[in-house]
């Protein structure tokens, strides 16, 4: 990755998406932020899960968000949720670290707590959303959304990391 301007990139292909380019169309034609995202990897340990992970810069929230759902008691909901277990939060960010370079060019997921004890990752790009919810630590289910109206829902092996890889080029792919 190193060399890859990563803001220039994603400028360059919302730039394409938008409609065609016309012959004269050059880099300077596309609109840069101030400041460029950087891109960046770090080793964290988990003192959750005992665990080390590869953290980049574009899922480091994330991470941050399933820190913070680790932290919610007993009844949460008020409806009698059970505490979210370690193994669940230690499964969502496995997930999260084997695929982080699937993110590259989408937002982190908006990390949110389910009654019962699960944990959903949601993402929305155009007219598609993606929910994954991590009802145990061996299977992660998933709804696939299209101009608001629900195209698939099914579930994966939370090892079956092409089966993510997959939902998350439909997602890129809109």
């Amino acid at each position: 990755m190193s060399g890859l301007n990563i803001g220039l990139l994603s400028s360059c292909i919302a730039t394409i998406r938008s409609g065609p380019l016309t012959q004269g169309a050059t880099l300077s034609d596309i609109s840069m932020p101030e400041e460029e995202p950087s891109y960046r990897v770090e080793y964290v340990a988990d003192s959750t899960t005992d665990s080390i992970y590869a953290v980049t810069s574009l899922i480091e929230k994330a991470i941050d968000d399933l820190d913070a759902l680790s932290k919610l008691p007993i009844d949460w909901d008020s409806y009698g949720s059970p505490k979210i277990s370690n193994d669940l939060i230690k499964a969502a960010k496995n997930f999260l670290n084997q695929l982080e370079f699937e993110f590259e060019f989408i937002a982190a997921p908006r990390v949110v707590p389910i009654s019962g004890g699960g944990i959903q990752f949601e993402w929305q790009m155009g007219e598609r959303e993606l929910e994954l919810e991590f009802i145990d630590s061996d299977n992660i289910g998933y709804l696939k959304v299209c101009k608001e109206e629900p195209i698939e829902e099914n579930q994966f092996n939370r090892n079956d990391f092409n089966a993510g890889r997959n939902l998350i080029q439909w997602l890129k792919d809109f």
